[in-house]
């Protein structure tokens, strides 16, 4: 479905731009991210306003952002399901019971994570340099680490569940 619009979209767009400057492929996926990226942000503030979780929901969602835009992480294929299992972590991560214990080893798991596999997906799909990737790393582990002090279940679940992407495993997309 998402491929599809965005197959559509950027061969209209393509086709209305004389100059050509962008590629069709380069349209697509740039068109791709936009709508995978907009549909779980949409899908997840209304389910979070239908729920009564509105803002632990924006929380969750705003910690997986963080977390994601300094570390990284793979990206599930299609982009279909990567809305359906994205908008679904972030909705159910505020029903998740509270727990000291709970709180405290999604933060240290957190940490590892980011520290052994951050930046995922990063360095061959953008144009940042080496010394900035590592300063996005180390930022992502600053950000987890201050849940230490924070002790926020919805802030460690987040943080825990956009860690686990950072790992590569079967099925996920490279971009290659």
């Amino acid at each position: 479905m998402i491929e599809a619009i965005s197959e559509r979209v950027s061969g209209y767009l393509y086709r209305q731009n004389e100059q050509k400057d962008v590629s069709r492929e380069v349209m697509k996926f740039a068109l791709i991210g936009i709508l995978t990226n907009g549909l779980i942000i949409l899908l997840t503030l209304l389910i979070g306003i239908f729920d009564g979780k509105f803002q632990e929901t924006c929380l969750s969602l705003a910690s997986i952002v963080a977390i994601r835009f300094l570390a990284g992480g793979h990206h599930l294929s299609p982009p279909i399901l990567c809305v359906a299992i994205s908008t679904g972590a972030i909705t159910l991560v505020p029903f998740i019971p509270e727990s000291q214990t709970l709180t405290n080893l999604f933060t240290a798991f957190s940490l590892v994570l980011i520290w052994i596999y951050a930046p995922a997906d990063l360095e061959k799909n953008t144009r940042i340099s080496k010394p900035m990737l590592r300063w996005m790393k180390y930022s992502a582990f600053v950000l987890a680490a201050s849940n230490l002090i924070l002790q926020s279940h919805i802030i460690a679940t987040a943080f825990f569940i956009a860690s686990l992407t950072l790992i590569s495993i079967k099925g996920v997309n490279r971009h290659e």
